[in-house]
C-alpha cells in the first residue's frame, strides 16, 4: 500500500462523512423550519435530499469492504468479462 492508496482511502473517507453530516443535517434545517419558524412543510419534501446524502455518503465509507468484495470475488476465478 502507498502513500497514494491511504491518500485515496483518506478522501473518499472525507467526503462520505460530509454526505452523512449534510443528510443527516437536513433533518435540522426540517425541525428548525417546522417546529420554530412555522414553515409549512412535511417530511415527504426532506427525504429525497437526505436520502441523496446518506445512500452514496454510506457506499463511499464502506468503500473497503466493497472493494475487499469484489477482490476475493476475482481471485476466485469469476474473472470473466461482463459482455
Amino acid at each position: 500500500m502507498g502513500i497514494t492508496d491511504i491518500m485515496y482511502r483518506n478522501w473518499l473517507q472525507a467526503a462520505a462523512g460530509v454526505l452523512v453530516v449534510l443528510g443527516v443535517g437536513v433533518w435540522g434545517v426540517y425541525g428548525v423550519g417546522r417546529y420554530w419558524m412555522g414553515w409549512d412543510v412535511t417530511d415527504r419534501q426532506f427525504i429525497p435530499y437526505h436520502l441523496a446524502c446518506i445512500i452514496p455518503g454510506m457506499i463511499l465509507w464502506q468503500y473497503q469492504f466493497f472493494y475487499s468484495l469484489f477482490k476475493k470475488w476475482r481471485q476466485r476465478g469469476n474473472n470473466r468479462p461482463l459482455n
